[in-house]
């Protein structure tokens, strides 16, 4: 039986984070879900940090958070 860590975890989630981005990039062009978009650029700014992407990962949240306010302004 594996135990998983914090590190094992943050791995999947690095992993699949390209994966979902790509799926909330496609129901942001599809429907425009701005919702699924900053989910999908907060994922990506995780993979991007554990590569080492520092700045991406910066610009990635900066749009992250530039959606979800935009979002609350809508509602």
């Amino acid at each position: 039986m594996k135990v998983w860590t914090a590190t094992d975890r943050q791995g999947e989630i690095c992993e699949n984070a390209e994966e979902v981005f790509g799926i909330a990039l496609s129901l942001y062009e599809d429907i425009g879900d701005q919702y699924s978009l900053a989910r999908g650029l907060y994922y990506y700014a995780q993979f991007l940090a554990s590569q080492g992407q520092r700045d991406k990962a910066i610009a990635a949240l900066e749009q992250c958070r530039d959606k979800f306010l935009a979002i609350n302004l809508t509602d």
